[in-house]
């Protein structure tokens, strides 16, 4: 019975992947541009002591060897290395957002009026939940990380800093920010309910 339910708010994620997607480009496209332009623009906003800090993350986080690095490669470096941190804010809005709105839109619409009267378990409802809740959060995950650190890291290999990614790099793309994002969209499930 649980595939059932699943399969539904699966048609209810297709029909909001449109303003999915556009909304999380939106995010990832708009933040890269303007930390690029900030940083090309106002060099001067990098102090020394900001100036360091960005060239020891590069170096730790990146394995970026080149230990001066121009103020320029410094925007492009800080999107890189903060961006998964800011996709997984991001990412819990938009979870706690997307599940507050299904259970708010189910509730009014009546649609959990039809599955309590069905032979379907509360927690078949849950989950279902969870699962849609999830997958939205993930789309919004994967794509404002491959718009924005993709975009980045991308200009730091065509500018000639970048030959490899540091094993933290990876290790806190693809598994502290999945994450952060499955406990946010647990809180926000409980939260909810």
């Amino acid at each position: 019975m649980i595939s059932g339910i699943v399969r539904a708010y699966v048609i209810r994620l297709k029909k909001n992947l449109r303003s999915i997607i556009t909304s999380s480009l939106a995010y990832g496209i708009g933040i890269t541009v303007l930390i690029i332009t900030v940083g090309v623009f106002f060099p001067q906003l990098y102090t020394p002591a900001t100036q360091y800090a960005l060239e020891t993350l590069a170096i730790k986080i990146l394995s970026i060897h080149n230990h001066v690095l121009p103020k320029y490669a410094l925007a492009v470096v800080a999107i890189a290395i903060f961006m998964p941190f800011l996709a997984t804010i991001i990412t819990s809005l938009v979870a706690s957002s997307t599940i507050s709105s299904t259970f708010n839109e189910d509730r009014y619409e009546g649609v959990f009026e039809v599955l309590f009267s069905s032979p379907v378990s509360v927690r078949d409802i849950i989950i279902s939940l969870l699962i849609y809740t999830l997958l939205a959060s993930l789309i919004v995950e994967g794509l404002v990380m491959t718009s924005t650190a993709g975009i980045s890291l991308y200009l730091l290999y065509l500018m000639g800093y970048l030959n490899r990614l540091g094993t933290y790099y990876l290790e806190l793309v693809t598994i502290l920010v999945p994450s952060l994002t499955f406990s946010s969209v647990l809180i926000s499930l409980v939260i909810t309910l």
